[in-house]
């Protein structure tokens, strides 16, 4: 690999360092078991209880329609 006229930062000598070692294959392998291992053991739930935070309000005013309900309780929440 020609060297180039400037300077490497941190993040460039990291990767040329990578590029010219033979350790890298090792360790990409060594990732990919680790993430396939990581998948095989974490629990899968098919029905996980999922709590969705939510409110409901109920009015009752006999006689009142939707618009008079929207505009005098939904509106000022």
């Amino acid at each position: 690999m020609a060297e180039s006229p400037h300077r490497l930062n941190l993040a460039g000598r990291l990767a040329s360092a990578f590029f010219q070692s033979k350790i890298t294959v090792l360790v990409m392998i060594a990732i990919g078991l680790f993430g396939v291992l990581a998948i095989m053991v974490t629990p899968r739930l098919y029905n996980p209880e999922i709590v969705v935070p939510a409110a409901e309000i109920f009015v009752m005013r006999p006689g009142s329609n939707s618009t008079e309900i929207h505009n005098l309780v939904v509106r000022p929440l």
